[in-house]
């Protein structure tokens, strides 16, 4: 801050306090008694873990709905697959469907869009996930696809 003019020079880094007194940097290099001013809190500490734990128990629910979504075997397939033969195997046929909705921020602190999150929940690439449901079948390939937002599609084309 300038003696004279009353006015912050912003050409030099000062730190400024609740009660508007200001520091050059270079004159903070202890730590200051800070336990006479007013700090609003913004989150406790409960509020965190409250808050991871939502957070966790909602990618436990949804990692437990793409186990089952991921977790195929030929058997469970079958019905699907009847399905697309009787409707004349047309091509990017939908074998299943999942909803998801990422959290703003996952409990890693990392912000995922749908196919991250996806792909997070599962542990893999989704590209591995194909290529291992691929390995139950001939002549067919498995796709995915998605809205942007919620919905994971499962589809099935002949090769």
């Amino acid at each position: 801050m300038s003696s004279s003019t009353g006015v912050v020079d912003e050409t030099v880094p000062v730190a400024i306090f609740p009660d508007n007194t200001t520091v050059p940097p270079y004159q903070m290099s202890t730590m200051m008694n800070l336990s006479s001013f007013y700090i609003p809190v913004q989150i406790t500490f409960d509020d965190l873990l409250n808050s991871h734990a939502a957070i966790t128990a909602k990618e436990d629910s949804d990692r437990s709905t793409v186990v089952t979504f991921t977790t195929v075997s030929a058997d469970s397939l079958k019905p699907n697959l009847y399905k697309w033969a009787a409707a004349g195997f047309p091509g990017g046929f939908i074998v299943d469907t999942i909803s998801l909705t990422p959290p703003p921020v996952c409990s890693d602190g990392i912000t995922r869009t749908l196919t991250l999150y996806f792909e997070y929940l599962l542990g893999t690439p989704i590209a591995t996930w194909l290529q291992n449901l691929e390995t139950l079948t001939k002549g067919m390939m498995f796709t995915f696809s998605h809205n942007g937002t919620n919905n994971i599609v499962l589809h099935i084309t002949k090769i």
